[in-house]
């Protein structure tokens, strides 16, 4: 069996294709540099932005017209689009979820664990049985204190369920109508 030989083919850019890339260019160097005084890693994303596009858009190109395919604007405008928006929304994920040392991350474990249970709170029992890779309780209480004085998390007792022992927890703002009234 013999390959076939290949041969490479140039797809040309409609200048309508190249005025949004040059737009999307700028946009992205803008958001790079944004994104280095901010002191975000992610301006490595917006610096490979560009890149990705045109390839989204040959790619498309390609595959609407073998024959004599062109990168049109519609095509680069899309491919922009997507990048822009991938770029945006996985910095934000990269964001919500990278923590710098272990103790940001154990609490950011137990932060999500709480905001999981959303209006119904979780009695500190369960989260202590939810949680039991924590060794130390005395860690587990720093990083539920941590996360209170952080106005993140509330704690106390749930007025319906006085009898949880180590009170309730609740991700904000759910759990302020449930908390038992002291000054009754």
């Amino acid at each position: 069996m013999r390959a076939t030989t290949t041969h490479q083919i140039v797809v040309p850019t409609s200048p309508e294709a190249m005025a949004v890339f040059n737009a999307f260019r700028d946009e992205a160097y803008g958001q790079m540099l944004a994104c280095e005084k901010a002191d975000d890693d992610t301006q490595f994303l917006w610096g490979k932005a560009l890149q990705q596009a045109r390839t989204i858009a040959l790619i498309i190109a390609s595959g609407e017209s073998f024959e004599l395919p062109e990168i049109s604007g519609s095509t680069a405008k899309y491919a922009c689009d997507l990048m822009r928006l991938t770029t945006q929304n996985f910095s934000r994920a990269i964001a919500a979820n990278v923590a710098d040392t272990q103790w940001e991350s154990e609490k950011q474990k137990i932060y999500k664990l709480i905001q999981k249970c959303g209006a119904t709170g979780i009695p500190k029992t369960n989260l202590t049985r939810k949680t039991q890779w924590i060794k130390d309780r005395h860690a587990r209480n720093a990083y539920i204190e941590d996360l209170v004085e952080a106005g993140k998390i509330i704690h106390g007792e749930h007025k319906e369920h006085p009898e949880a022992r180590g009170g309730w927890l609740w991700a904000l703002p759910y759990g302020l109508d449930l908390l038992k009234n002291e000054k009754k």
